[in-house]
């Protein structure tokens, strides 16, 4: 299967199908809304720790207004009195797995059966909450066509496998054998981020690129590893790099908050977040800095003055 210009093998997209949408569903309650749902015996807030299921329900989007979590069984949170008012509450609050009814009817054509029964009202109209129970009883076919969707909405393509041989030569002879080996992959789970895999490529045994570029990497280690990759800050200005160039984006405070490698000739290799969905891509540099350089950030070019 080919989303985003990736091919994306049998094995990956199964492994996908076992994070979409996990067995317990959280369900979050404000102090205004605890009561519908005190049943469900909601505790306060915590953080779980897998970054697989904070992405399947997008739990980062909810506020700290949020104050209580129940962790439901399907069969749980579908037969409640108050469902379509604990759903709503779920809808305003911005939490995942909820999609419009007319954006899943016009992906299929027409609402699957097996997600008939997850049909509630909000005040913006009728929606769908995608289960666990439902999910796994739609075809292999649909589930690809939803993650498909998911995963190429509002994203650019890969470019990849559009680029002509002579340049991947130029590349490599810039930056290394590794970059064309990982652009144009995905991560089998969530995890490795911009830092992973702007550093990666740049390191030289494969075992070592291996682990890096499937590490959640912060800022700290990342620019050590840079040094010791003989990287350090240019006066070349980062609009127009050189090839081979880490460019690091730094928000009004001075906190690293995005990184990407100039390869050459305008293109970039980047990941744009640590979700699993977020591939490693070939962009446009203009493309990144339409996306990352917002007002009031910084944009500072590394490079490596001497290679073997």
């Amino acid at each position: 299967m080919r989303i985003m210009g990736i091919d994306v093998s049998p094995d990956l997209l199964n492994r996908w199908r076992n994070i979409f949408v996990f067995p317990d569903e959280p369900v979050f309650f404000t102090e205004t809304s605890l009561e519908l749902g005190k049943d469900l015996q909601p505790q306060p807030r915590t953080r779980r720790g897998d970054l697989n299921y904070a992405d399947a329900y997008q739990t980062y989007h909810v506020g700290a207004h949020a104050s209580h979590l129940a962790c439901c069984l399907p069969e749980a949170i579908r037969h409640h009195a108050h469902h379509n008012k604990i759903m709503q509450v779920q809808h305003e609050l911005g939490r995942g797995q909820i999609y419009t009814l007319a954006w899943v009817e016009q992906l299929f054509g027409s609402l699957p059966a097996p997600l008939i029964q997850d049909v509630f009202e909000t005040s913006q109209g009728k929606h769908v909450a995608l289960r666990h129970d439902a999910w796994h009883n739609l075809t292999p076919e649909e589930q690809n066509i939803w993650m498909s969707a998911c995963i190429e909405q509002d994203r650019e393509s890969c470019l990849s496998s559009t680029l002509p041989e002579a340049l991947w030569e130029k590349i490599a002879l810039h930056c290394g054998p590794h970059v064309r080996a990982l652009a144009g992959t995905f991560s089998a789970e969530s995890g490795p981020n911009c830092l992973a895999t702007t550093l990666a490529p740049l390191l030289h045994g494969q075992a070592e690129v291996s682990e890096v570029q499937n590490t959640w990497l912060h800022p700290e280690p990342f620019l050590s590893g840079l040094h010791a990759a003989g990287f350090h800050p240019t006066e070349t200005p980062p609009e127009f790099p050189d090839p081979c160039s880490v460019l690091v984006f730094l928000d009004p405070k001075g906190n690293l908050q995005h990184a990407c490698l100039y390869l050459a000739e305008g293109l970039v290799l980047n990941k744009d977040a640590q979700g699993w969905f977020t591939p490693r891509q070939v962009r446009t540099l203009d493309s990144i800095l339409k996306s990352w350089l917002h007002p009031g950030w910084t944009l500072q070019a590394y490079r490596k003055a001497e290679r073997a």
